[in-house]
């Protein structure tokens, strides 16, 4: 889930925002690196780069977004499934 602020800037409720020209870098707890950029070609739109690892998927914003909230939901439901006893 997104909220608008009353600037109009779309930012995720944990407060990470990607700008453009700008990249974001996050640690897991076992050291993965997952490194987030959103850049634009010379002629061409802007695009979203996730790397995990150095193997890097490059798509487009509305892509991103998507990838994003469905990233957030297998994490969500996995946390939730780790606080079930079996």
């Amino acid at each position: 889930m997104t909220s608008t602020r009353r600037d109009g800037v779309t930012a995720h409720p944990d407060g990470i925002q990607l700008v453009l020209g700008e990249s974001v870098i996050f640690h897991d707890g076992d050291g993965t690196v997952l490194t987030a950029a959103v850049r634009r070609g010379h002629d061409g739109p802007a695009t979203v780069t996730v790397a995990v690892e150095g193997d890097a998927l490059t798509v487009t914003p509305r892509t991103a977004r998507a990838l994003a909230a469905a990233l957030t939901g297998m994490a969500n439901t996995a946390e939730i499934v780790e606080c079930l006893t079996v």
